[in-house]
């Protein structure tokens, strides 16, 4: 206990410096007389010299967490672990949701003799997934067991799947044919089997670790109560007491002896073959070798962590340990390995060893003991001496949760009841147990309660307590007032339970004198440590090299160095990361920070295919890259350095076949054993003559491996025992081979190795600062790069580079050397080094602040004891009345809606409402004179200039000023040690009517620079209060250092808003989402709001900036830039594809519709590039809107008049074919419908219907394709079609130059694949110009691919038939709806994003998830916030609605039921009749009253899927959905309804004319929505990278400095 404290090493001089200074004892000062007799007034004695605080204690580090530590990051040990994890997830979306675990319960398992018992495992399952740490995973396999086993005797795909929604049973996770795949491999199966062996192994370890060596068999896999039970029966203890051995968990003398020896040697091998053998899964030998593998590479990485961490068992002084061991011999053993150690030692630093073993081991009466005890087995009853002293030795204890359990109640605090609650029930158990032990101890206990009683006398009761102040204050008072018994209550609680001063004394004088005798301890033991190797070259190189080589091993598991003809699989990259402990010189290995933990591989192969073993069996080594380059020399070190890589696969191989290929011998050993064709099976093998197999059987009879039997051939048992499991290493890389990645993606040993190739000569830096001025680099000089150390700067190494490059674009004409690499950082974005210096120097640094608060604590040392110091008295909290603030009647800064700047009959009742309950009785009303007095106090408050060093104790600290309307309050030291804090107050936010809005940040230091931070972290967060809507969400907002601006950017971005005068609670506002425009008085008296401000500032924050940023998604796009450069580790390419201008994207679309896609792509270049003057037709940034397809005449008319018109306007796709080629496809697609009418009636079952319709779409699909495909391979594509625009042909593919991108968008119409188009899918005549599109798209080898659909529309299966991989496609699908970009609509689609290979590449996969990720966000609204149109808009399509619709225009003053068509009316009322039976308290719904009632009953505020036809319908608004809030609703910028309404893209009036009405609806109906396509094109553009080059032909993006 107190390791992590430094208490092993703490130095003191004397111990009561420890303690609080009342309770100090009173020092004795010795003086001397002069010859008269007289004594000089202070004159002090010596000092005590600083000794160590615990001298006789040993550190021994808790073997429980020695044990979790050293399997913590066993996944990282194997190579198969990141595929078993995939698997498990796929699992955990079935059993991992409570959903899905009641549908395969009530699903599959109804009606079978498994439902009971499957429903009782099920439902009793509970346990969560976390990959972090293989412990939990360990945990979570070993639940899952059971669920796991079940699901593969019952799990039944096809019933599981029937009914469910195809959106459901193939989610992202989801997938119910990968479940099945899963349950049905056994590797999976014994890899699962294999993790929970594991973890029972070291469970029994842990187990074995907290048991005794005296009942060892008694407690051996028992249960906690089984335990108790059996040592009842050997240990006789009293029902009251808990029973226990004293000594669990004292198994340290065992440790000494190499238990942990044993461990090892039981889990490589005894382990592994129990495991192997009881297990009965058919595998084949490549898995069984795998498995075997596996399990040797995990248990050798446990197995050495733990040597590494428990390592120092086997030195001095913790090898004495062993002398307490029952056994004699291994007693005597561990002694003798003591003295041998000993007597290795250096002599000058025996001195300097433990206390304990210098008490044993330097000559005297102990050792000669010791020397008769090892040498002449005496036994130790006859050596009285070493039997004294080893017999507290057996009681030291490693277990430390039995250690812990004793005390876990004291850091529980009680949840009701009063500390003094705390500490009986802390202290009861040991009352009882002291009571049960011994009865007659009753009386005492009554006396020392009838003490404790006795509160005025605590002082003489508790001598400790004498001179407290607070006791002396009440001594003190007690002379003059009679002071009463309550008031000695308060201060004895306090001094027990509240005061930290009770606990916590000033320690800064023991603190000087730990760090003084601390640094002369180290100085002592650095003589005897190895030197660093000299810094040169080699050392540099090698140093990078270890840090790069380990890199690659975090990526690959199975990496594999090689040294020459050395190879080496790494096991441990960092062991000299482990924390070991305390201990005296030449004692325990020091392991410097490149060493690495590895095994050294033998070679069964040649040099260009070498062939190492796949099972770990040779011993580990400590492998040093510094070391190995010093000898080898620099650039025989870097030539011969290699990386290999291991295969996912194992071989099968027999020593001395020579002249046989590893891969026939391996096939035909494999086939053998897989036959069992083995001695005593009555199985053999054969094979054709002539064959190379047969010549490999010959030769292993001709060896004596095989021998010929009746039964065949079969191999022999000098064979079998000699078979070995081999990899066969691939992918040979030099270490200094440099990756094809942008230079600022290298590591930082590749940059030295180009610098290197390009002829720099490295030479350390001037060790004297003086010597370092003016060196420096300039282009043209002799190329010489310079360090300090053995650490090289990237940013550095980077800058000489590209100092050319530098000195064109910024005209930075020097480098100079030995700079921080801040500093670089600067240099390398243009900045020149001496203003990058200038700035650096001006940032603080921690290093120099914590120097100069040691320097302050260094002259206590020698100061003679002060008097002491009188306590200050507890804080207490002043209430003051809050200060009147003038309130503005809207948020400055935040855009009102036009709905809130008209007041209708709503605000005339909330203003009548407030003005009746102008005054609160709850709540005091503040005069002027009261607000005038507080705020000109608080105006009167000037902050004091900032002082360097810290506070005198004595000076009291000003009060804060207020940050804008926010108010800082700080906390003492002693209600926040060790420095106190400041707490922000903010009125922007409440999560209850109890709960505000606060945050709290300590302060780290005692400096007022450290206050400063800690301000100026806090101002941040009060400046990001308007980006948040409710205060659980602000309280998430994070706050690490690197999130913090500098000071001057707080100051500039201060928040001048004022605060409502009673800010909205999370509640509310949650209320108010699902809350009419009726019910919102109710809802504003709920909330205790008695303004119209703060009514306007909750719809505000609750509504219309939420809805308004759904409109507003291009504002998303840099933080996405900015996400996303975080997951990919480059900077995306999305924001200099658009704005360097060097790269032209040219965009074709068919299908286009309303110009959607165009619109987007035109947003998101403005949102990096905003418009500057007049832009050429179809220019839109670095997007060229070259043409469309379109054959609505109404469609390209809107092209004609929109701002995104291209440059060219196209007809109907289909003339890019043959009229003839046309006519064969229109029969083809007859000819299938025909059939699919006659297997419908054919009377048939419907199983067997689906399965003919299955066939005849596939048919038709392909032999659409097969035509256009034929035609386009005999150049029948049209290259020419006739522009609308130009009344002439125009050419189809745009003009593209070297460099550009072409990217062809497609909205397939989808009619053909939903029940309006009766589901014919690809047997409808829609199906003809999609065929063409995809064909002649892939023809034309287009670059990029954007497709949008229906989601049941086959994308996968299309666009793998028509962009094959093969021929250098890559295509992702996505399926996905607007709720997963936060907008309340359901209308799912299908999404792809097509690459051509040969340009372009991904960096990172286009999926759901990785889209989501980046992208994704919840729904914070309702349907209803749609109808949001402003009263006179509304008015006005009433009038003309009415009037459309042959309506009396009184009736149409108000929009609502009576304006409906008949139809819509009578299907109004079929809602609403099923809205009556819903129970109370239910969702107001939003209809499509195109749709059935009882097709689709359906009750949710979310907006339907628009249809062609589609009028929706707000139940809680009363009224239909206005043409202009639909487009809103699908995230057009409407004029009027939003802030970005300039970028609508046409004429509002002519745009939304009522006679444009059905044309809109239907449009609405086909298209989608433009955040949800805008968020997936911006991600898709962001993350596709141009190719590289081949040398010498084709192109290369310019690596960015």
């Amino acid at each position: 206990m107190g390791v992590e404290s430094g208490i092993p090493e703490c130095q003191v001089s004397s111990a009561d410096l420890l303690l609080p200074h009342f309770v100090r004892p009173s020092a004795v000062t010795f003086m001397e007389a002069d010859a008269d007799g007289f004594v000089e007034e202070g004159f002090v004695g010596e000092p005590e010299p600083a000794k160590n605080f615990m001298q006789n204690a040993i550190h021994v580090p808790g073997m429980c967490h020695a044990i979790h530590n050293a399997s913590l990051n066993l996944d990282s040990s194997w190579s198969d672990f990141n595929w078993f994890m995939d698997q498990v997830e796929t699992l955990d979306a079935l059993i991992g949701k409570k959903q899905m675990r009641d549908r395969f319960v009530e699903v599959v398992l109804r009606n079978s003799p498994q439902y009971a018992n499957g429903k009782d495992l099920f439902s009793k399952f509970s346990a969560t997934l976390y990959r972090e740490r293989w412990g939990e995973v360990a945990t979570y396999l070993d639940a899952a067991y059971a669920l796991f086993v079940f699901l593969r005797r019952a799990w039944d795909e096809s019933a599981f799947k029937s009914g469910l929604e195809e959106s459901a049973a193939s989610g992202p996770r989801m997938d119910p044919q990968a479940i099945t795949k899963a349950l049905k491999d056994d590797y999976f199966l014994i890899y699962w089997q294999m993790q929970m062996s594991l973890r029972d192994v070291i469970q029994r370890l842990l187990r074995w670790s907290e048991g005794c060596p005296c009942h060892s068999t008694l407690l051996i896999d028992a249960t906690p109560h089984v335990r108790e039970k059996n040592l009842r029966a050997e240990i006789s203890c009293p029902e009251e007491v808990r029973c226990h051995c004293p000594m669990m968990g004292c198994r340290a003398a065992e440790l000494v002896a190499g238990s942990l020896d044993s461990f090892a040697e039981e889990l490589r091998r005894v382990q592994l073959n129990d495991f192997l053998s009881s297990r009965l899964v058919q595998l084949s030998v490549e898995q069984w070798g795998r498995l075997q593998s596996e399990w040797k590479l995990g248990s050798a990485y446990i197995c050495e962590n733990l040597q590494v961490r428990l390592g120092f068992f086997k030195a001095l002084p913790w090898v004495i340990l062993g002398g307490a061991h029952p056994e004699l011999e291994k007693a005597r053993s561990c002694l003798k390995r003591a003295l041998m150690l000993w007597e290795d030692l250096p002599e000058d630093a025996k001195d300097m060893q433990h206390k304990k073993a210098q008490e044993l081991l330097q000559p005297g009466r102990l050792r000669d003991e010791l020397r008769k005890f090892i040498e002449h087995d005496m036994a130790l009853e006859e050596l009285p001496v070493l039997e004294a002293y080893l017999a507290p030795l057996a009681f030291v204890q490693v277990a430390e949760r039995i250690i812990e359990a004793a005390h876990k109640d004291i850091g529980t605090p009680p949840k009701h009841g009063t500390l003094s609650a705390l500490s009986i029930r802390v202290r009861s158990p040991e009352l009882l147990r002291t009571l049960a032990l011994k009865p007659d101890s009753f009386s005492q206990l009554v006396a020392e309660f009838d003490v404790a009683r006795k509160i005025r006398d605590f002082a003489r009761s508790f001598p400790c307590y004498v001179k407290h102040p607070d006791l002396l204050a009440l001594e003190t008072a007690k002379r003059n007032t009679n002071v009463q018994t309550s008031s000695y209550v308060k201060t004895v609680r306090g001094l027990l339970y509240r005061d930290a001063r009770t606990q916590h004394g000033d320690i800064s004088k023991a603190e000087a004198v730990h760090n003084l005798a601390k640094n002369l301890v180290d100085k002592a033991k650095a003589r005897f440590k190895p030197k660093d190797p000299t810094l040169s070259q080699e050392v540099l190189f090698a140093n990078e090299a270890t840090a790069f080589f380990r890199q690659i091993c975090e990526d690959d598991p199975g990496a594999v160095l090689s040294i020459g003809n050395e190879f080496f699989m790494p096991l441990m990259l960092r062991p000299s990361a482990i924390h070991r402990p305390s201990h005296a010189p030449c004692t325990i290995p020091h392991m410097q920070k490149n060493d690495m933990l590895v095994m050294k591989l033998a070679n069964g192969g040649d040099e260009s295919a070498p062939i190492v073993s796949a099972l770990t069996g040779a011993e580990s080594q400590l492998l040093n890259l510094c070391s190995v380059s010093v000898e080898m020399g620099l650039d025989r070190f870097l030539s011969q350095t290699k990386v290999w890589r291991k295969p996912c696969n194992v071989t099968l191989v027999l020593p001395d076949m020579p002249t046989v290929s590893h891969v026939d011998l391996s096939r035909v050993l494999a086939y053998m054993v897989e036959n069992q064709a083995l001695p005593e099976f009555g199985k053999g093998v054969g094979f054709r003559v002539g064959t190379l197999d047969a010549d490999v059987l010959d030769l292993l009879i001709e060896k004596g491996f095989a021998e010929e039997t009746l039964f065949g051939t079969v191999l022999t048992t000098e064979a079998v025992a000699k078979l070995e499991f081999k990899h066969v290493l691939q992918m040979p890389q030099a270490l200094m081979t440099i990756r094809n990645l942008p230079d600022k993606e290298l590591h930082c040993f590749e940059l030295m190795v180009r610098l290197k190739d390009a002829g720099w000569s490295w030479s350390a830096l001037p060790k004297r600062v003086k010597d370092r001025r003016g060196l420096n680099y300039q282009v043209g000089q002799p190329l010489t790069w310079h360090t300090a150390g053995v650490t090289v700067c990237k940013s550095y190494a980077l800058c000489l580079l590209h100092a050319e490059l530098l000195l064109q674009n910024h005209g930075i004409e020097a480098i100079p050397h030995g700079l921080p690499s801040e500093v670089y950082d600067m240099v390398l974005l243009g900045k020149s080094p001496q203003l990058a210096l200038e700035e650096c120097e001006k940032k603080p640094r921690p290093s120099a602040q914590k120097r100069r608060q040691t320097q302050e604590l260094l002259p206590d040392v020698d100061l003679p004891e002060e008097t002491p110091l009188e306590l200050p008295p507890l804080p207490k909290r002043l209430a003051l009345p809050p200060s009147d603030l003038a309130i503005d009647q809207t948020a400055e800064g935040v855009p009102v809606p036009d709905e809130l700047q008209s007041i209708d009959e709503i605000d005339e009742s909330i203003l009548r409402h407030i003005a009746e309950n102008s005054h609160s009785p709850h709540e005091p009303c503040v005069s002027d004179d009261q607000a005038a007095s507080v705020s000109a106090v608080d105006d009167s408050i000037v902050p004091a200039a900032p002082a360097r060093g810290p506070r005198p104790k004595g000076e009291a600290k000003p009060r804060l000023p207020k940050w804008g309307s926010f108010s800082f309050h700080r906390k003492s030291a002693e209600l926040a040690p060790p420095h106190g804090g400041v707490e922000a107050v903010c009125r922007f936010h409440a999560l209850n009517n109890r709960t505000g809005c606060k945050k709290f940040v300590r302060i780290q230091g005692p400096s007022e620079q450290d206050e400063e931070l800690c301000l100026n972290t806090l101002r941040h967060w009060c400046n990001q209060a308007m980006k948040f809507d409710r205060q659980r969400k602000r309280m998430k907002m994070p706050l690490r250092p690197a999130d913090i601006p500098p000071e001057d950017v707080v100051w500039l971005q201060k928040l001048e808003t004022e605060p409502p005068e009673k800010a909205p609670t999370d509640q509310a506002l949650d209320a108010a989402l699902d809350c009419s425009g009726a019910e919102w008085l109710h809802f504003i008296q709920k909330a205790g709001v008695r303004d119209m401000k703060c009514m306007r500032y909750v719809m505000v924050f609750g509504v219309f900036v939420l809805r308004d940023g759904l409109c507003e998604w291009p504002s998303a796009l840099p933080a996405m830039q900015d996400k996303l450069a975080s997951v990919l580790g480059v900077t995306p390419c999305l924001e200099r594809r658009v704005t360097s201008g060097k790269e032209k994207i040219w965009v074709t679309t068919s299908f286009s519709g309303m110009s959607t896609f165009e619109h987007a792509l035109d947003r998101i270049s403005g949102a990096f590039t905003p418009p500057i003057g007049t832009r050429p037709q179809g220019c839109h940034g670095a997007f060229q809107f070259w043409s469309i397809h379109e054959i609505s005449h109404q469609c390209r008319e809107l092209a004609f008049e929109s701002k995104m018109c291209p440059e060219h306007i196209f007809g109907d796709i289909c003339t890019q074919v043959p009229e003839s080629l046309q006519e064969q496809m229109s029969f083809i697609v007859n000819a299938c419908e025909g059939r699919a009418k006659l297997a419908a009636k054919s009377g048939r079952k419907a199983a067997q219907v689906k399965e003919e319709l299955d066939r005849l779409n596939e048919r038709c699909m392909n032999k659409l394709f097969s035509l256009v495909s034929k035609a386009a391979a005999e150049g029948q594509l049209a290259e020419k079609g006739w522009c609308w625009k130009h009344g002439q042909e125009c050419p189809l593919s745009p003009p593209k130059e070297e460099g550009d991108l072409h990217l062809e968008i497609g909205g397939n119409v989808c009619v053909a694949f939903t029940p309006q188009g009766n589901q014919g899918r690809w047997i409808h005549a829609s199906a003809i110009p999609a065929a063409i599109w995809l064909i002649a798209t892939a023809h034309r080898q287009v670059d990029l691919v954007f497709q949008e659909c229906s989601h049941r529309f086959n994308t996968q299966q299309v666009f793998e038939r028509t962009f094959k991989e093969s021929e250098g496609w890559a295509t992702s699908v996505l399926q996905l709806s607007p709720m997963d970009v936060g907008v309340p609509m359901r209308r799912l689609r299908n999404f792809s994003w097509t690459v051509n290979t040969k340009r372009l590449e991904l960096l990172m996969p286009f999926t759901n998830d990785a889209f989501l990720n980046i992208c994704g966000s919840p729904v914070s609204l309702t349907g209803h916030d749609f109808f949001c149109a402003p009263a006179a808009l509304v008015k006005d399509c009433v009038r003309n609605l009415a009037q459309k619709r042959g309506m009396p225009l009184a009736i149409g003053a108000r929009l609502g039921a009576a304006v409906l068509p008949t139809g819509m009316r009578s299907r109004l009322l079929e809602y609403q009749a099923l809205l009556k039976s819903a129970p109370d308290g239910a969702i107001v719904p939003i209809f499509d009253l195109s749709q059935n009632a009882k097709v689709r009953p359906k009750m949710e505020h979310l907006l339907p899927s628009f249809l062609t036809g589609s009028l929706i319908w707000s139940e809680q608004c009363r009224r239909e959905m206005l043409s202009q809030e639909a487009f809103l609703a699908f995230g057009w910028p409407v004029p009027g309804l939003c802030q970005s309404g300039h970028e609508f893209p046409f004429d509002v009036d002519a745009f939304f004319d009522v006679k444009n009405e059905r044309f809109l609806v239907k449009a609405l109906g086909n298209s989608v929505h433009c955040r949800l396509v805008g968020f997936l094109m911006a991600f898709g553009l962001s993350i596709t990278k141009k190719v590289a080059r081949e040398e010498g032909k084709g192109w290369r993006a310019a690596a960015p400095v």
